[in-house]
């Protein structure tokens, strides 16, 4: 019997199987990585905080200026992410804290969406 040794690869249905989980991966890929890099961007800015000069001097108006400064050097879209409504900052005693919170809904495919949240903290010496 010769049936065995005939019998080699994968059939039609075995590669659409495949190639069908690899374009969902990528999907997603596609969708998520952007939402990341942004978020990213974002949180650099928000690590680079507390190394600016006399950031315990400024005011919460000055330092929402410089955050909106940065996210336009790094082309963080305004929609996304913003100074006003993303950045809490609160100035106790000269010591800044400042986080950065926020949730983003990317759109899937047909009606589902992925969401992710993000959120982080820093402190800024007077």
């Amino acid at each position: 019997m010769n049936l065995r040794s005939r019998q080699t690869g994968m059939t039609a249905i075995g590669w659409l199987i495949i190639m069908s989980m690899v374009g969902f991966f990528v999907l997603i890929a596609l969708k998520l990585v952007p939402v990341y890099l942004e978020y990213n961007s974002a949180r650099k800015i928000l690590k680079s905080l507390p190394d600016l000069p006399d950031v315990g001097g400024m005011s919460i108006d000055k330092v929402r200026g410089t955050i909106d400064k940065m996210l336009d050097v790094n082309m963080v879209d305004e929609t996304h992410v913003n100074s006003k409504t993303h950045y809490l900052i609160k100035k106790v005693d000269g010591e800044f804290t400042i986080t950065l919170k926020y949730d983003r809904r990317e759109h899937m495919m047909g009606n589902v969406d992925a969401i992710v949240s993000f959120e982080e903290s820093v402190k800024a010496p007077r």
